[in-house]
């Protein structure tokens, strides 16, 4: 992108905006690039990463899914995946969603249902949410019911390797993060909004936010104390 002449970058940049589309195939971005005189492939993928920086538009180019096209219009995105999330079905729900749900919760003029595998892909980059029990359904932790499961009962610190983290301030959503990225070491009934339960080489770990003491507490159980430490090592990690 340092070869190309700055004055092309606004010029690449007005005429995206001129466009009603949502979302436009990367080769139509390719095109456009070029008609400005950037040429070279190579070249446009280094300008779409610099605007999407930038906040211009979202292009994963290394995702399998999304590669092949251009969000153009972040902030259209960004309000229709709101409306997804302050869903009242979505809600009611407590996070599970479905097609018929992302298809009721959405503009259909601006998201029609071929764009709906994009807008989950995101989602889920984002780490908003993870396929559930099938390719059609999803949970987002963020919408997860608050009561606490019985199982978290037998956490007794006693009996616990335990952790603390401690905040300034405490991350909105951390916990719900949490859990997408490490859903596969979960089960349904041992996920709330405010914590979750995860297993990993026959140990246990209770993982609870408290927003108002600004903490996280981890306390892990059974297994061997060697396995113990490095379930926390993991758990660290995310």
């Amino acid at each position: 992108v340092q070869t190309c002449a700055l004055p092309i970058w606004p010029r690449i940049r007005s005429r995206i905006e001129e466009h009603n589309e949502v979302i436009i195939p990367k080769n139509d971005f390719y095109k456009l690039c070029s008609e400005e005189g950037i040429g070279i492939q190579d070249e446009c993928d280094k300008l779409a990463r610099v605007f999407h920086r930038l906040g211009f538009l979202l292009y994963y180019g290394d995702d399998h899914i999304l590669k092949d096209i251009v969000f153009i219009s972040p902030a259209i995105v960004a309000n229709g995946i709101y409306s997804v999330l302050t869903s009242d079905s979505l809600a009611q729900k407590e996070g599970e969603l479905d097609l018929g749900t992302l298809i009721s919760a959405l503009n259909n003029s601006l998201f029609p249902v071929e764009m709906h595998q994009y807008l989950l892909r995101l989602m889920r980059r984002f780490g908003l949410c993870f396929p559930y029990y099938n390719d059609n359904m999803y949970l987002i932790p963020e919408l997860l019911g608050e009561s606490e499961p019985s199982s978290a009962n037998a956490f007794y610190p006693e009996a616990c390797l335990n952790y603390l983290f401690h905040y300034d301030f405490l991350p909105h959503g951390l916990i719900p993060r949490l859990i997408v990225h490490t859903h596969t070491l979960s089960s349904p009934k041992d996920r709330w909004r405010k914590g979750v339960i995860l297993s990993y080489a026959n140990c246990k770990a209770l993982i609870i936010s408290d927003s108002i003491k600004h903490l996280v507490s981890v306390r892990i159980r059974h297994g061997l104390p060697t396995a113990r430490r490095e379930f926390l090592g993991i758990i660290r990690a995310y």
